[in-house]
């Protein structure tokens, strides 16, 4: 019976020094819900927080878009997002300066106003 309250004792301390990580790391994702339309990119927030982000992208307009994020020589993007359908995104931020750009139309949608700028850190 002792060495059972023993086992228990140490289990019950190694979930209270485990679980604060795990609702702190629950906390800092970061979800971001972004509409595109012709010819706008809305809801990138100026700044986020390091870490995981997931950013759910929807296409509000009348014409393909796509969602690609831009952080120096790396990219990642959606592909394609047909109008009324959405995408969703995850990635790991890093602290710096990044840019969202529409990369449909050879570049047509980014001389038209679709980028959107965020920093992190």
């Amino acid at each position: 019976m002792k060495k059972w309250l023993v086992g228990a004792g140490i289990v019950a301390v190694v979930l209270l020094a485990v679980l604060p990580m795990a609702v702190s790391a629950a906390r800092s994702a970061q979800t971001v819900s972004v509409t595109l339309s012709e010819f706008k990119i809305k809801g990138v927030p100026a700044k986020l927080k390091p870490g995981a982000v997931t950013f759910n992208v929807k296409n509000a307009g009348k014409f393909p878009h796509d969602f690609t994020v831009l952080y120096g020589p790396v990219k990642w993007k959606s592909g394609t997002i047909a109008p009324g359908k959405s995408k969703t995104l995850s990635a790991n931020l890093k602290p710096g300066a990044y840019l969202i750009v529409c990369a449909q139309g050879a570049g047509f949608h980014i001389s038209q106003g679709m980028l959107a700028k965020f920093t992190v850190g």
